[in-house]
């Protein structure tokens, strides 16, 4: 838990590596970046989409809004960061 010990640094990594990812990166580097292997990420994964949103809470949906701020916030940073990359996925075939 060290390596994203709250929600938003957890947000952060989940849309750095899924935006790269679209844009020709491994994710797989990403998460290295971060010193996170594929066993800690996905200890990461079960903790925060398993323990974060209980919707019969009473504050289920100031909490909502909340966590879909945050993503929104990383995903749009994430975009933009590589808004000037282009992946070229077929460029080196030759037919």
């Amino acid at each position: 838990m060290q390596l994203a010990p709250d929600y938003e640094t957890y947000q952060k990594i989940f849309w750095h590596q899924s935006v790269a990812a679209e844009h020709g990166v491994d994710p797989v580097t990403v998460l290295e970046s971060y010193c996170i292997d594929l066993g800690k990420w996905g200890s990461l994964n079960m903790h925060y989409q398993n323990n974060l949103l209980d919707h019969t809470e009473p504050d289920y949906a100031q909490k909502y809004q909340y966590f879909t701020g945050l993503q929104d916030k990383w995903r749009n940073h994430f975009q933009e960061e590589y808004s000037s990359s282009k992946s070229d996925l077929s460029g080196d075939i030759n037919f």
